[in-house]
């Protein structure tokens, strides 16, 4: 059983009504009080300054409006750390991979657009946000399937793609089979 770990806090909370300092004092467990002491967020030493740190990147998180490049740049924060780990996995094994760090990069702008939504609620504005996904979507698909192209990517296995070239092909032979074709053309 775990004891609770009594731990003081003084920090600055801001309020709506005016700024002012108030003194908290909580109880966290052994566990959570080893984990605030090993979290790294920039510009946050203490323990006080990470606690601030934390309120204040969850009051971003639920007042952020409908701004896709916002929301996008709060993805990429949440990701941030799993992304450094990665890049340092890839330094010290001295590889890369393009796909990995493309994810990285395209998976919060998508985010970040299905999460801000239609700029209306109406038909044109939903015709518009699905057109816009579906070329983000294709681009993305565009660009991991490169991968199959260039004999020498940068990935952690070459041979990455092949398990997966097959459906994705039969796939692509069934809509080009389902496309109408034109006069003199087949």
């Amino acid at each position: 059983r775990v004891k609770p770990f009594a731990f003081k806090c003084f920090h600055d909370i801001v309020t709506d009504m005016a700024s002012k300092t108030v003194q908290l004092s909580v109880r966290i467990s052994d566990t959570d009080a080893a984990f605030l002491a090993s979290l790294n967020i920039d510009g946050a030493n203490t323990p006080s300054e990470k606690l601030r740190a934390i309120l204040k990147a969850e009051r971003e998180r639920q007042t952020i409006g409908g701004d896709a490049s916002e929301i996008a740049d709060l993805v990429r924060g949440m990701m941030r750390a799993a992304r450094r780990r990665v890049r340092g996995a890839e330094r010290a094994q001295k590889v890369r991979s393009d796909v990995v760090m493309n994810l990285y990069e395209r998976v919060p702008e998508l985010a970040g657009f299905l999460m801000a939504g239609p700029t209306k609620e109406s038909r044109p504005a939903l015709a518009e946000f699905e057109a816009a996904l579906v070329a983000d979507l294709y681009a993305l698909i565009e660009e991991t399937l490169s991968i199959a192209l260039v004999a020498r990517n940068r990935v952690y296995d070459e041979a990455v793609a092949e398990p997966h070239l097959s459906p994705v092909l039969d796939l692509v032979a069934l809509i080009k089979a389902a496309q109408p074709t034109t006069k003199g053309t087949k």
